[in-house]
């Protein structure tokens, strides 16, 4: 009888994160339309040009794919699946971070120098408000309400993950001229990329055992059995 609870209790717990997975997809494909379309970037695969459009169906598919990876082949092992989940979630933050950088960026006609310090920090601070509560709770799976504590040791390593990030832009952008068919948006793209690529490391360790570190054992063992 026990053991029937349980079970319906984790399949439960899997369908929502099957919905949150799916949400996810969405949001990352809203924002794809906006970097590709900005930057002028063709949906071409194998010489087919698609519509823009495709990217919500493609996402929200290729999300909940990754979760289902993260949930079966991680299963006992704890720090890979929340990797994986927090992979999920990083994409979709790249998409919104880049998103909004790309829509600044287009307003006001900046593309380097110290003044796209600025705008990528307005940028990665709505992507990492976002990113707090995904990871709260769906990659670290907290049940509480954040704690004071816990969104101020956020601010502090989000704090190093905004001077990481802008500074990885601020070189691209400025010290690197745009080339052949790479332009100016283009570019900045890039520049996301990589700043991504190397504060998502900090953001992920801080995140795990700084900020989320105080989630409870028994949540970290329902996880697991998930």
């Amino acid at each position: 009888m026990q053991e029937t609870k349980t079970n319906n209790k984790t399949n439960k717990s899997r369908g929502k994160d099957y919905i949150a997975a799916g949400t996810v997809g969405f949001v990352t494909a809203f924002f794809a339309n906006i970097i590709f379309i900005n930057a002028d970037i063709p949906l071409v695969f194998q010489g087919v040009t698609f519509p823009y459009w495709t990217f919500y169906i493609f996402f929200p598919l290729v999300e909940s794919a990754g979760y289902f990876v993260a949930a079966r082949i991680f299963a006992r092992i704890l720090i890979l699946k929340q990797a994986g989940r927090f992979g999920i979630v990083g994409l979709m933050n790249f998409t919104v971070d880049t998103g909004i950088l790309s829509i600044l960026s287009r307003v006001t006609g900046v593309y380097e120098g110290l003044y796209i310090i600025p705008l990528n920090a307005v940028s990665v601070i709505v992507a990492l408000t976002n990113s707090y509560f995904w990871n709260h709770y769906f990659t670290f799976k907290g049940q509480d309400m954040p704690s004071k504590k816990e969104f101020t040791a956020f601010l502090i390593v989000s704090a190093g993950g905004i001077a990481i990030n802008s500074f990885i832009v601020y070189l691209f952008t400025t010290y690197i001229d745009p080339f052949n068919s790479i332009t100016k948006e283009r570019l900045e793209i890039l520049a996301k990329i990589g700043a991504t690529l190397v504060s998502l490391f900090w953001n992920f360790l801080g995140y795990k055992y700084i900020v989320f570190k105080s989630a409870p054992r028994a949540v970290e063992q329902t996880i697991s059995s998930q």
